[in-house]
Formats: structure tokens, C-alpha cells, sequence
């Protein structure tokens, strides 16, 4: 397990960035896909433990913000309504 944390911390931090960003968008689709009655708010968390423990704090609140847009956006457009 460490050698496998150690691979992420070679890794330079725009290619760290463009992963975590694919992860968003990866399981903001499946969100969409699933439908709103589906939680898949947990699986955001992997793109935010990843921009916090190797890039900085700043991205894990820039991924963190990003992941509430794609939740909710997807939660929309998947047909919730909230009043």
C-alpha cells in the first residue's frame, strides 16, 4: 500500500489536477446516470482526498466546490426538484 501511495507523489501536480477533474466528471456522469435517488455523493470524496493529500488545500476546496456543482447538476438534470 505505501509503494502504491508513493506512485501518486511522483506524479506532477497538473496531471494530479486533470485526474481529479476527470474523477468529477467521471462520477458526475454516473450520478446523472443513476438517477437522483441514488447517493453517489461518496465517490466525490476520492477526487477531494486526492487534490488535498498531493496538490494542496486550496485544490481539495477548488475539487471540493467543483464536486457540489456536478452533484447538484447532475441531481437537476436528472430530473430532482428542489423548491
Amino acid at each position: 500500500m505505501v509503494t502504491w501511495i508513493k506512485q501518486f507523489e511522483t506524479w506532477s501536480k497538473p496531471f494530479l489536477m486533470a485526474l481529479c477533474l476527470g474523477i468529477v466528471a467521471a462520477v458526475g456522469y454516473v450520478d446523472f446516470l443513476t438517477g437522483y435517488e441514488t447517493f453517489c455523493f461518496v465517490f466525490y470524496l476520492l477526487a477531494v482526498f486526492l487534490a488535498v493529500w498531493f496538490i494542496s488545500s486550496f485544490s481539495g476546496g477548488l475539487i471540493s466546490a467543483l464536486s457540489v456543482v456536478a452533484w447538484i447538476s447532475s441531481n437537476i438534470a436528472a430530473g430532482e426538484r428542489y423548491s
